[in-house]
């Protein structure tokens, strides 16, 4: 029958020996001057595994960073999708503006050439297809 503490005491095994190559690690850097072989034979073994614990934080910093500003820039999008979405109505607004002020000075432009006549505004609600 398995154990089923088993799992934990490996994990606890794991924390002590770390735990241990620390605590050793620390002792050597305070007790060996900077030209003691142990100094130097441990600067060789550690100095390019922080190097690459380094560098692997520093790509999960970065791609933390860029999870952040996608997020940061997915609600600038839709901020300006919508304003997109307004500005294209009122331009079409404006473009019918222009239509009609295009017709009404048209118009004017008709009440200037026959000055002499009464000029009435009607709305025509229907025209029959012949000339009367």
């Amino acid at each position: 029958m398995r154990d089923q503490y088993s799992g934990r005491r490996t994990g606890n095994g794991i924390i002590f020996i770390l735990s241990a190559v620390c605590v050793f690690l620390i002792a050597v850097s305070l007790i060996g001057s900077g030209n003691s072989v142990v100094h130097r034979m441990t600067a060789v073994v550690v100095t390019p595994l922080q190097k690459g614990i380094n560098t692997f934080g520093g790509w999960l910093g970065a791609l933390t960073n860029n999870f952040a500003d996608s997020a940061s820039m997915r609600a600038e999008n839709e901020e300006l999708r919508a304003q997109v979405d307004t500005l294209t109505a009122e331009n079409s607004q404006l473009v019918l503006d222009k239509e009609e002020l295009t017709r009404l000075r048209e118009l004017l432009g008709l009440s200037e050439t026959y000055a002499d006549y009464e000029m009435i505004g009607a709305h025509v609600i229907s025209k029959d297809s012949g000339n009367w």
